[in-house]
Formats: C-alpha cells, structure tokens, sequence
C-alpha cells in the first residue's frame, strides 16, 4: 500500500468543537496529510511500523461521516482513525 493525499480540515473541525482544550490534538491532527486505507480504517502511519504503539484513543461523535475513534501513538502522533458507523453496518462490531 502507498500513502496519497488526505485532508483532514473535517476531522480537525469537529476535534475543536468536541474538544476544545486539546490543541495539541487539533495541531496532530491537521498534520495528517498522507494516509493508507479507506473507510473504515485509515492510517496515518504504517500499522506495521515500529512506531506503531497506540498510547490513547479519542472518540469523536456525530461527524458528518458518523462516530470516528483516533489512534494517538505514544509519540503523539495521529495513527489512523476507524470510522464506528461502518463497523455497525458490516456486522464486526464487538
């Protein structure tokens, strides 16, 4: 797989809204320009790299493209993001 470009200004909108007082998650955010996958799953940073160690996740709800959990890594990094509305209408969830 190879990383294209990804805009993440709605992701980053709806962080400050939900949660305003992470800037630090905001700025994280608005650096995930390059990413693999599509929905449900998107990386920010290879899975399989040894920089993949998630510290702490994040939940934004009611995007305009439904409920999304974020992966920071230990670094603080963003490492992806798992859109949950498609969980539930595959039938994976849980």
């Amino acid at each position: 797989m190879e990383f294209s470009s990804y805009d993440p200004a709605w992701l980053v909108e709806a962080a400050k809204k939900q949660h305003p007082a992470e800037g630090w998650l905001h700025e994280a955010l608005a650096k995930c320009t390059r990413a693999i996958g599509e929905e449900p799953v998107i990386y920010f940073v290879d899975p399989k790299s040894p920089d993949w160690h998630v510290a702490r996740d994040y939940r934004i709800n009611d995007t305009p493209r439904g409920d999304v959990e974020i992966d920071v890594l230990k670094d603080g990094r963003i490492g992806g993001i798992e859109f949950l509305k498609a969980e539930w209408r595959s039938g994976s969830f849980g």
